[in-house]
Order: C-alpha cells, then structure tokens, then sequence
C-alpha cells in the first residue's frame, strides 16, 4: 500500500475520494438515537381474579405462578405485587440471553399451572417489557367552555391519526372530563313495583341493539335484513317501556327516574403550569428514526389545530428528541472545536498550512468511514458512540502525525514512512486490543458500549491505514509543488535539553526517583478511595420527578385540590421553565414500580433549564417536607442501571407474620419507611348460614345484588355522533353514612324486598393493599436509608445494587485480563519477545494514578464512563512505552544515557501524540469525565515512562527476547 500511494499518489487520493462517496451513501439513513439500545430482559405476567382480596391473590395465584417460573432456564430474579384482583410477576433474565425462547418458555409454563388455579381467575398475559426510549408529551388545552368534544376529538381524531404515523409505538392520555348517561332510578318506587335493577338493564339492552333477522332472496341477489334498534338520543331511555300494570297502562323509565348525562368521576387529571388539561404521551418505536417521528408528529399537531379553528391549543411539554439533538450538536461543536484545535497545534508543530491541512484532513476522512462501518454494523449514531467519535479525533492524528514527522525530517519519503510503520502499528493494535473484548462479554459494558468501542476501532485502523496511503500521497504531491524550506518542524531543542536535564537528574538518584513515583502512585491510590462511586454519575439535569402515593380510599379530586396547593410553592423555584401534574389512577410503565402499590398517586415534574443536582436537592430540603414520596433525577438511559423501579433497599422474610416482625423492630430503633405501608378500611358482610337456608339463597346470589347496588349496572353505549357514550343504571343513594346506605341495600325473596342487613351483619377490618414478593419471599422496601444507617444494617437488609456492582466488577475485571492477554500476545509478535510485553504491560497501568488525581481535581466521581476510560488508556498509555522501547532496540549499546538520548531525540514523536490527544479533549473537559480521566492518564504514564524506563532497561536487559 506504501510503494503504491508513493508511485501512485492521484490514484490512490481518488481510490480514496471514491471511498468517501460510497461511504456517505451508506451513511445517508443511518439511525439517529439518544443512546444505544438497551435489551429488554425483564417478562411480565398479570393475572386477574376478580372479587378476590391480595391475600387470596397473593395465596392462590401468585405463589403457584412464582414457584412454577423456577423452572425456566436463565433467570436471575422473580419478583411479585398481589393486589385486590390482579397479581403481577416480574420476572428478570440474565444477559445474553433469547428474549423471544424466554417468552414463549415462560407462556407455555403459565398455560401448565392455569389448571391449579382456582375458578373465576382469568387466563394470564406474558409480554416482554418493552419500554421505548425516546417520548413526546404535548398538553391540549381548551379554548372554550366544553368538555365532552375534546374527548370526542382525542377519540376520534388525535390517537387514530398519530397511531398511524410509522415510528409511533403507542399513545396515553390523561385528564379531561368524560361524560356518562345515568338513568338514576328511586329505589322506594323499584320496590312499590316489584322490579330490580337488573329487570330494568334486561329491558333497556333489548331496546338498544341491533337485530339480524335473516336474509330475502331477490333473484340472483341475496339480501341481509335487520333491525337497528340502536339509541341515538339519550333522552330516549326515558321513553322505554319497562313493563304494563294490571290496569292496562305502561310503566316507563321516567316513572321510576330520571335519565341525564353527568361527568364521571375522575380517575385521573393533568395540569401544566396550573392549567387543567388533557396530557398526551407519545411513545415512540425503538426500531425507527426518533428524528423523523418526532418530526411527523410536529407535523400532525400542526394539522390538529388549523383543522378544529382554535378549539383546541397543543403545546409540546417534553421531547426525548429535541434533548437528543441538543447534545449530538453539543458533541459535534465540541468536535469541530477538537479538530480546529489539532489543526492549529499541527500548524504550530509543523509550520506548514499544507501540512497540517492534509493531516488534519485524515480526520473527517475516517470519520466517515468509521460512521459507514458503524451503520453497517446495525449501530445507531447516539451520545456514546459520538463520544467514541470525538475521543476519536486525537487518536486519528497520531499516526499520520509521526509519519509526517519522518518524512520532513528526512528526504527518503518511503524508508521513512517504513521506519515508523512497526511504532504505528504497534500502538494501533494495542488500542484496538483493548477495546476488542468489549464484543466478546455478555453484560451492560458490550449492550451499552460496543458501539462506542465499534467506533473507536473504526478510527484508530482507518488512522494507520490512512497514514501509509492518503497522507503519504498527499506530501508527495506537496514536496513536488512546495519548497521543503516551507516545510519545518518547530524548533524544540529548548524543550530537550529541558528534558534531559530533568532525566538526567532523576537517574542520578535511583533512590529519589522510586520514591517519588511511590509517592504518586499512593496520591493516586488516595484519590481513588475518595472518588464518589455512583454507576451513572450526572452533575445536571433538567427533569425532577417526584411521585407521592397517596391512600386508596382518595379521589382524583382530591389530589388534585392537593396539587393546586403545591403548584402555588413550587412556581416560585429558581430557573424553572414548567410543573407538569399528573395524578390518580396512572399507569405509566409496563415494570413494576411504586406506584403499582397503589391506587392513587400524584406524580411532579419539574423542567429546569439545566440545573445543578445538588442545588435542586437543596432546593427541594429545605422548601418541601415530601414524606412517603420518591425523587428521581432525569440523567440518561443508564438510568436502568442503577434505579430499581422499586427501591434500592428492602427487607425481607419467610412468612409475613416473619417479615412484619422484622419490620417492627427496625420500626423502633430506626426511622425507616416501608413500603406498602397503608392499609385500607373495608367493610365486610357475613351472611347468616341460617338465615340464607331458612330462604333458600346462597352468599353469590346476596354478592351479586350488593354489587348492583353499590357500583350499579353498565348498559350497551349509546351512539351520539359516532361517539360512543357510556350508559348505566344507578340507584339513588341520599344515606349519610356508610352503615345507612348497606341497609337500603335489599334482594328479592319471592318477589319480595328483603334487607340484606336481616340477613347477617356488616363489620368493617383493615387489610393490607398490597403484599410484595423478592425471591419467592415476602418483602417490604425500604427508602429513606441513610449510610450510617445502612452500614448499621448491612446483614438485614438487602442492598439491590450488590448484584449489579458484583457483576459489573466481574465484567471489568474479565475485561482487563483480556485486554492483557491480547496485549501481551500482539506485543510479543511485534518485538519477538517474551520480555518486552511483560514491561509494556506494567507501564499500561501507569496511567490510572494520574487519572484518579485528575478525576478528584475536577470533582468526577467513579462512574461507568470512568471503566470506559480506563480501558481506553490500557491502549494510549502503551504506546508511550512502544514508541521508546522500537527506538532504543536499535541501538548498540544499552544505558542509562542512551536510553535518555533516546527519549529526548523522540521529544517531537512523543510530543505530537500526546499534545493532539489532550488538545482534542480539552473542549469535554467541563462536561465528561472521560476526558479529564484520560488527559490525566497520558500525563501520568508519559512522565513515569520517562523517569523509570532508563532506571530500569538496563539492568533488566529487555532488549533481548
């Protein structure tokens, strides 16, 4: 490739530019994400049994179904909710593993056990939770004094039409008023006629239907005949006749009522910035561009309100979208930023526009290339693998750096390009190494960073390809056309005898070098036990989320009296740009989650224009006393990582009578909060065995009558406006207690009234909610543990994070032994030694004490951009070691002075590579610790390569295989 870009250099910068046009061909519709996606591994089953209290769920159908999922292969964790009704089994898969076998695995194990169930439990759904990343909330908002068209409009215009648009995985809405026909019926003239409820819903569904009643042949044609006796009016139940008296007259429902539409109870509401509205979630498919979804949608907004004349206001609240774009633009800022900055150090370096233009034209060059093979690979281009992309950019540079080097230096373009391509590839594939073993573990680190090692990859081999083919043709097009007196080097001889003063004063004193060193690496190994350790580690956000429960026996309107009152307080915090609410019956993740424990829950986000965490924390102390509540900062998709849906912390036992026991006891000597904590009131009837044989009826028959009662009776919809309107039938209930009101309740012996209170008694009990199960044990969380109180209680409590940390600690250190292996291996091979690789590799670590100083200067804490960074100096920091290492081998001698001759005539090598590297991280600095990490770490291994390499060398030989 070297003599062919050297004898053919046009050809060879057109093989290239023919490259570039295929490559942004392929690049043309590559996904554009906020990060990598992430595999669901987590199954969800829910099973319903209606009229059932969570102590008989959690009996006799969530402890049958957990022991039966013991039997699927590959599962990490079942966890559960028994709740009145419905029982909910979550349960988690390890890495790696088939989603769609699990799926089908774990449908075929809960068809097996549907049989044990008891009579009346419905037939379970499996489903993979699949939460979309990406999401647009916009508010509709009413213009007019009307409620039931903007339901009409959000049915039969909004959700049908963005359900349509390709990329729109499902909508949600909350708020808004709905209305309801209510045919309120007098008990006491019920009675007087002898007619029930369900007489009356009988004789109404039959008015309100549709008939088929058969077919008329007309010739060859068949004609289908029916009657549609579908109400259109609501008014016209009144007119339905119920029955006739014995005096030949008809009785109708307004004899025995009133018929009127009236707005449900709410069950749910939204406000933004204290305006009541109806609040849209769009979410959008993972699989898709967000990009062009979320510009369909603006589209279709935009359609919605020039079609309904300024009835309706939409306002878009969150777009996952447009807080994508900001930080892809932010990145590629600070990318060409990194690139402008390279280009004028190469200029500074080489003094020469030409030059520098054609090295730094390598950059945009790979880039491409490196974005091609990214969309080839299936990987989308998002925040980590942009970060690659710009980590990236200093390491293009280096190798047509050290060529360009050469070459000026010396007049034979060829030799000099082969001197220096065994140190390129040397540190090209020390750097690849250590990233290749991200695609060969199953875990967090591959699903969530081999795109970002993908790209790096990419960009460090296109670099070394690059650098003996375009680059050598573009200067030997330049030399033909430039005088070589333009083409210089900055002068650095001050620079070296600097250096080699400073090397020679530090092997002259063996004693003092090693213990300064010792002395760093201990600063090092200090900043590290005081670095902040957290996964996913963000110093601002923009979104709060604060979810408070509130009991099961609370209304929407409630809540929403309660949220008016917190809106007054929370308008006044600094920098807020908006207040979303949202409360009641809210089902916003497939997961479990806390608010799966209850029934009501008023749910706060908070929109800062990026704000400081701790000031927000502060913020939210010392203005709010939230009790029984959750506080959740809006960072990244990492988020899965280290948030648990449920609480970090939780306690748990082998019977609840255990587990309740437990509780008390840490109840007294703490200041814990469980969760579920609350416990309902319910009101419960015990029939009289005697009673009910003396009348010849059973409990269901008294069940069904008080559920009539109670909750009444639904009706087949009524048609109004190709709206369909929910339609039931009520009793008038005026009783002012709840004693009062269970005693109007009556059934009908022999067509006659009878108390259902004569027929046993009422008494009223607290029951738990909800009961919660982690690891086929019974469990209750815990969420305000402090860490003293959680070193105080380490042995009872379980810590959710053990596991995740445990694993990541074994997926790290697999890495690094890999990476070591590879190293050692590919080092072995280019220096045919045994020897060598060996110092290469103890060098390598030479990095991390200096990344750990800088990471506790700029006040980072140890997160999961930390390990990546770490990983990326095991390749930068050796080739350090390599460059020094090929130059002294070919000396004669080895000693003290040659070795420090040696590292001052590689003063210019040494000083590009690392100068273009730093240069181009310094525009992350502020913002990734990434980038402070690395800086650090170069820093850190070229001085003690530097100071240790001629102390060392020559004593140990390793010259020599």
């Amino acid at each position: 490739m070297l003599h062919f870009s050297l004898k053919h250099p046009v050809s060879c910068i057109m093989i290239y530019l023919g490259l570039l046009v295929i490559s942004l061909f392929a690049i043309r519709n590559i996904k554009v994400d906020s990060y990598p996606e992430i595999q669901s591994r987590k199954i969800l089953i829910e099973t319903e049994f209606c009229n059932a209290d969570a102590v008989m769920v959690r009996e006799m159908v969530t402890i049958p179904l957990e022991n039966t999922c013991l039997l699927l292969q590959n599962h990490k964790s079942i966890s559960s909710i028994s709740k009145d009704g419905i029982s909910i089994v979550q349960i988690e898969f390890h890495h790696g593993s088939n989603m769609e076998l699990a799926l089908l695995n774990t449908k075929e194990v809960v068809d097996s056990v549907y049989n044990g169930l008891p009579y009346g439990c419905k037939k379970s759904t499996v489903k993979i939770i699949e939460e979309p990343d990406n999401f647009l909330i916009f508010a509709l908002n009413k213009t007019y004094s009307g409620n039931l068209e903007v339901n009409q409009f959000m049915e039969k215009m909004v959700i049908p039409n963005l359900l349509r648009i390709k990329g729109v995985y499902d909508v949600v809405y909350y708020g808004g008023d709905v209305k309801e026909i209510q045919i309120q019926l007098d008990s006491e003239k019920l009675n007087q006629r002898k007619l029930t409820l369900q007489d009356i819903a009988e004789v109404c569904n039959l008015s309100n239907c549709d008939f088929s009643v058969g077919t008329i042949s007309e010739g060859s044609n068949i004609h289908q005949v029916k009657v549609n006796g579908k109400i259109d009016d609501y008014r016209d139940w009144g007119k339905i006749i119920v029955k006739h008296d014995l005096e030949g007259g008809t009785i109708r429902i307004n004899d025995l009522g009133i018929v009127k539409t009236e707005f449900k109870k709410r069950k749910n509401f939204a406000f933004y910035d204290g305006k009541d509205c109806v609040l849209v979630t769009i979410k959008l498919n993972n699989d898709e561009n967000p990009l062009k979804t979320s510009k369909k949608i603006k589209e279709q907004l935009n359609c919605f309100q020039k079609m309904n004349g300024g009835l309706y206001t939409f306002e878009i609240i969150a777009n996952t979208t447009e807080n994508m774009l900001l930080e892809i633009n932010k990145l590629l800022l600070q990318g060409l930023f990194g690139i402008t900055v390279t280009f004028l150090f190469l200029l500074f370096f080489f003094k020469s526009i030409f030059l520098a233009a054609t090295i730094t034209l390598t950059i945009p060059l790979c880039l491409v290339f490196s974005i091609a093979i990214l969309t080839i690979t299936g990987n989308s281009l998002n925040i980590i693998s942009l970060s690659g992309l710009t980590i990236g950019i200093g390491l293009i540079v280096d190798c047509s750096a050290m060529v360009a080097v050469k070459i000026v230096s010396f007049s034979d373009i060829e030799n000099s390009a082969k001197s220096i391509r065994l140190s390129n590839l040397g540190s090209t594939a020390t750097t690849v190494i250590a990233f290749l073993p991200v695609f060969f573990i199953e875990g967090l680190i591959k699903e969530f960073f081999s795109c970002l090692s993908m790209a790096i990859i990419s960009c460090v081999a296109f670099s070394y390809i690059a650098s003996t083919s375009i680059t050598v043709s573009f200067i030997r097009l330049i030399k033909k056309n430039v005088n070589e007196n333009d083409m210089q080097i900055v002068n650095l001889s001050k620079i070296e005898k600097l250096l080699r003063r400073t090397l020679l004063f530090f092997s002259s004193r063996p004693f003092g070098s090693f213990l300064t060193i010792a002395l760093f690496i201990i600063l090092g190994g200090v900043s590290f036990f005081n670095l902040g350790f957290e996964i996913n580690s963000v110093k601002q956000t923009n979104c709060v989320t604060i979810s408070i429960p509130f009991p099961a026996n609370v209304t929407a309107v409630y809540i929403q009296e309660k949220s008016k009152q917190l809106y007054e307080k929370m308008k006044h915090i600094p920098r807020i740009k908006g207040i979303l609410m949202t409360g009641g019956s809210l089902k916003k993740s497939l997961e479990l989650s806390t608010e799966s424990l209850y029934e009501n829950t008023l749910e706060i986000e908070l929109y800062f224009k990026n704000m400081e965490i701790s000031k927000i924390q502060k913020i939210l102390q010392n203005e709010f006393n939230f009790e029984n509540c959750k506080i959740s900062y809006c960072k990244n998709n990492l988020n899965r990582i280290n948030d648990f849906p449920l609480g970090i912390f939780y306690l748990d036992g082998e019977t609840i009578e255990e587990l309740e026991n437990k509780v008390k006891y840490l109840k007294n000597d703490y200041k814990l909060r469980f969760v579920p904590y609350e416990k309902k009131c319910q009101w419960v009837f015990i029939p009289s065995i005697e009673q009910l044989s003396k009348c010849g009826i059973s409990s269901e028959y008294i069940s069904g009558y008080l559920t009539e009662y109670m909750e009444g009776i639904k009706l087949n919809p009524v048609n109004e406006n190709d709206f369909k309107l929910d339609a039931k039938i009520v009793c008038e209930k005026n009783e002012s207690n709840i004693m009062d009101m269970l005693d109007q309740a009556k059934v009908y012996i022999d067509k006659k009234p009878v108390s259902i209170s004569s027929l046993g008694k009422f008494s009223n009990e607290n029951k738990d909610i909800a009961y919660y199960r982690e690891g086929r044990k019974d469990a209750k969380l815990i969420f305000n543990v402090e860490n003293e109180i959680h070193e105080k209680l380490k042995g009872k409590i379980k810590d959710r994070r053990n596991d995740n940390y445990r694993n990541m600690t074994i997926e790290f250190v697999m890495l690094i032994v890999l990476v070591i292996i590879l190293i050692y291996f590919s080092i072995g091979i280019l220096f045919e030694s045994f020897k060598i690789p060996v110092l290469v590799i103890v060098f390598m670590f030479s990095a991390f004490p200096g990344s750990f100083i800088l990471l506790l200067v700029f006040k980072f804490n140890f997160d999961f951009n930390v390990i990546v960074s770490l990983i990326i100096l095991l390749g930068l920091s050796s080739n350090n070691t390599i460059l020094i290492f090929e130059k002294i081998r070919k000396e004669k001698e080895i000693n003290k002075n040659t070795i420090i001759e040696c590292c001052c005539e590689l003063t210019k090598m040494l000083f590009i590579t690392n100068g273009t590297t730093i240069l181009s991280l310094i525009p992350f600095v502020g913002s990734s610790s990434i980038a402070v990490s690395v800086i650090g770490g170069l820093l850190s291994s070229l001085g003690m390569n530097l100071i240790l390499l001629p102390l060392i060398m020559p004593k140990w030989k390793l010259t020599n295989a």
